[in-house]
């Protein structure tokens, strides 16, 4: 298990313990958040409709710009692109609320940013003819008054689209979880060639838990892949809890597993095929050490009465149950390495 680690960390990915080894042979679903995770973090905006008023801008940019999350980042860099506002003093006073927005007051009215459902304007013109487009939307309301509304589009992750078909092809099942509106999840899905019936959302971070609750009922034990902190139930309630490295610090701390590289397709394949060769070369281990020691055992008891050992050798039996252990732990090191220029030849031959 100690080599299989190493091989890990050398592959960019960190086990938290041995036994996730174990665990991540048995996962049968896979279940993915959409922000940040299938799609890279740093979204555009692709439609500003705040009226060009400064204050719209100014109020926005208040909500925006002390928020990790890559919706709000994307909202706050385009406004700071365009007209940088002073900020200074306001991050106490804002309140995330995970899986819906962020609030503070301004001169005694609430200010809030975030899904429409959080800001009350699911029905709002504006808003629906963004939604209808597929655009993930960012709304911003002063008092009980709309006063932006921010379409967003995102970029699916380097190798999102060979993950989901590879999955599906090793009879996993494969859902997308996700926070983000039902026209903008389904446009994204169709793009990494994921069926609409494998997509939920919007989803709050307790539907979320459901969700992953409901597939391990379903398929058996669930693997849940995000990077938020409004992931944090579903990763809380997963049997194997994966994270990237550039996710929030709750989402790591709460992962087992954490993929450093940017490429999910490989991080996911290389920890599944580290997951199956651990085992198989553990079980060959344990197989050979059991057959060792019944062997070791009847010969010592004098079952074998014809074949025995000067006892000035016996002590070199250690060696013939110990070396075979080390080589087969060694193996998986090499069975990696041949795995990787394997996949670095197929790739040149494409």
């Amino acid at each position: 298990m100690s080599v299989s680690i190493a091989v890990a960390v050398r592959e960019g990915i960190i086990f938290r313990s041995a036994d996730t080894f174990r665990r991540v042979a048995d996962v049968k679903s896979w279940a993915f958040d959409k922000t940040g995770t299938l799609s890279q973090s740093k979204l555009s905006v692709a439609v500003a409709d705040d009226g060009g008023s400064d204050i719209s801008q100014l109020l926005a940019h208040i909500l925006t710009h002390a928020v990790k999350h890559p919706v709000a980042a994307a909202v706050h860099q385009h406004i700071a692109a365009s007209k940088p506002c002073d900020t200074t003093g306001r991050d106490d006073a804002l309140v995330s609320i995970p899986g819906a927005g962020v609030e503070t007051l301004v001169l005694g009215y609430v200010l809030r940013g975030g899904s429409p459902k959080f800001t009350n304007t699911t029905g709002h013109p504006r808003v629906t003819t963004l939604v209808n487009q597929g655009f993930s939307v960012f709304t911003v309301t002063f008092g009980s008054q709309l006063i932006a509304v921010y379409g967003l589009l995102d970029v699916a992750r380097p190798g999102a689209e060979r993950l989901i078909a590879d999955l599906t092809q090793k009879s996993q099942r494969v859902v997308m979880i996700t926070g983000d509106n039902e026209e903008a999840a389904h446009r994204f899905a169709s793009r990494i060639g994921l069926s609409l019936d494998s997509v939920h959302g919007p989803c709050s971070p307790e539907r979320k838990g459901e969700l992953v609750a409901m597939l391990r009922k379903d398929y058996g034990s669930v693997a849940f892949v995000g990077d938020g902190i409004n992931d944090s139930i579903a990763l809380a309630s997963s049997d194997v809890a994966i994270s990237l490295g550039s996710g929030t610090d709750a989402a790591v701390s709460l992962a087992h597993i954490v993929l450093l590289g940017t490429d999910i397709n490989r991080g996911i394949s290389a920890t599944l095929d580290l997951a199956r060769l651990s085992n198989a070369h553990v079980i060959a281990a344990l197989v050979w050490c059991g057959i060792y020691f019944v062997f070791a055992i009847l010969l010592a008891s004098g079952a074998f009465v014809k074949w025995r050992i000067p006892p000035s050798y016996a002590g070199l039996g250690e060696l013939v149950s110990v070396l075979p252990v080390l080589l087969i732990a060694g193996s998986v090191w090499l069975t990696r390495a041949a795995q990787l220029r394997g996949g670095a030849c197929l790739r040149r031959m494409t």
